[in-house]
């Protein structure tokens, strides 16, 4: 244990390092779908996201699902997509009052330059003053009285709050109730997206807004988030804007009306567009969407020998690369393992491996043992930063040593269970125990995987 403990103590010295490599891997992916679909020249800064969202109203009627939706919009987001880790922003129930929200749009006018881009999800309520046919967002701490309207923020005033951002690109979703107020919807022809249409549509500033309803009430258990949801999940285009979600979301929803438009006085320029940028699609694979208005789902893209299955795209994937090493508790072997993971299906994963051991000492000399194996593993994921996970499989030893003086030979097969968590989505730390039916040895190993 001691010898372990060594080990890890000199390894965790090195975890500033392998974040730094996962940083930059992901800023490398972006880049790389970035130059593919919009031209090598082509300036990406960081994505922004700030997420408000009030189920606990302190006068209002409370709601069912608003935080959670929340939530599970930024885990997809920062699973399938580029987004700025360090650029997330979220203001749940007590957080969410006027005056923070407010100040939260004071720093990013402050923050934000001039490349980078600024998702914004609102979900609570909302309210129209039909006196003078304004909208409003109603913060966690905002009262009932119309006339009093304490602690409400207006649709103008968010729209000015946006107006005054330095980034080129702002998408804005609001599930709520009256939301269609804050939009400027247009009635000229969508374009035809394809790649001319993203390389001219991302290099002008825009301001765009999909909501949930137009000048209605819309439901406590929103229909319009499991759309949205649905659809972030099931793209596999490695471009995707809010006209495409539009296209998408409006033909799943029947209990209200999502409208696509873009803000007033905002400076939104005709053309310009907002895009995600897609973790899924293959590197070097060109964007291809349907065309606006048809019920087309987006279409699966060639995975140019990726291996990668339909099931694989799916929410908690776990495609990984990677190598680990550990110490056996049974005996001083120094075990390297080098390892490769696949996703067969949502919240599991296929692991494919081998062992390499070496070692000198005094009873064992000149020992070497290689040992494939597979282990099948259930995954709990934490919010798109790892998770814990454990599960089962097996493999085949074949190993050789001298031990007191006689040669060794094994050639064996053996189970194994295995524990471990996911930190970061880079660093692994695991426990394994295996046996080959006569003995038992376990073994901990700590190591970096880069996920993709």
């Amino acid at each position: 244990m001691k010898k372990t403990g060594v080990f890890l103590k000199s390894f965790l010295c090195f975890i500033p390092l392998f974040y730094g490599m996962g940083l930059f891997a992901q800023e490398r992916g972006l880049a790389v779908v970035a130059a593919d679909n919009l031209g090598q020249s082509a300036q990406i800064g960081k994505q922004y996201s700030l997420f408000i969202a009030i189920d606990a109203y302190r006068y209002w009627p409370v709601l069912k699902k608003p935080v959670a939706d929340a939530r599970e919009i930024r885990k997809i987001l920062e699973n399938d997509y580029y987004i700025y880790p360090e650029g997330i922003i979220e203001l749940y129930n007590q957080d969410a009052t006027k005056e923070k929200i407010i100040e939260t749009f004071e720093d990013l006018q402050k923050k934000l330059t001039v490349h980078d881009s600024l998702f914004i999800y609102y979900a609570g309520h909302g309210h129209l003053d039909e006196a003078s046919s304004q909208g409003f967002w109603i913060p966690v701490d905002g009262g009932t009285n119309r006339r009093a309207q304490e602690n409400w923020l207006p649709n103008n005033q968010i729209r000015g709050y946006i107006a005054g951002l330095k980034t080129i690109h702002v998408f804005l979703i609001s599930d709520a109730c009256f939301a269609g107020d804050i939009l400027n919807t247009t009635r000229a022809l969508m374009p035809q997206i394809d790649s001319a249409y993203y390389r001219r549509a991302y290099s002008l500033t825009s301001r765009q807004v999909l909501t949930s309803g137009s000048i209605e009430t819309v439901p406590d258990q929103s229909e319009f988030s499991e759309a949205l949801k649905n659809c972030l999940r099931k793209n596999t285009a490695p471009l995707l804007d809010p006209i495409g979600i539009y296209n998408d979301v409006r033909l799943s929803v029947k209990s209200t009306t999502p409208l696509y438009g873009t803000l007033n006085a905002a400076n939104h320029q005709d053309g310009a567009t907002f895009i995600f940028f897609s973790k899924q699609a293959s590197l070097g694979q060109a964007a291809y969407l349907p065309s606006p208005g048809s019920n087309q789902g987006p279409v699966t893209l060639p995975d140019k020998g990726s291996g990668r299955t339909k099931a694989a795209a799916e929410p908690s994937r776990l495609w990984t690369i990677g190598a680990s090493a550990g110490t056996s508790f049974a005996a001083p072997w120094v075990i390297g393992t080098f390892r490769g993971t696949i996703a067969p299906f949502k919240n599991s994963f296929l692991e494919i491996g081998f062992d390499l051991g070496l070692v000198s000492g005094e009873a064992a000399v000149g020992y070497y043992s290689l040992y494939p194996y597979a282990h099948y593993a259930f995954f709990k994921p934490f919010a798109g930063k790892g998770g814990w996970y454990v599960g089962a499989g097996g493999g085949f030893m074949k190993a050789e040593y001298d031990f007191s003086g006689k040669k060794v030979s094994l050639n064996i097969a053996a189970a194994d269970l295995t524990a471990g968590v996911n930190l970061l989505n880079m660093i692994d730390i695991s426990y394994t125990l295996r046996t080959d039916f006569a003995t038992v040895n376990n073994k901990i190993s700590v190591g970096y995987c880069y996920r993709f």
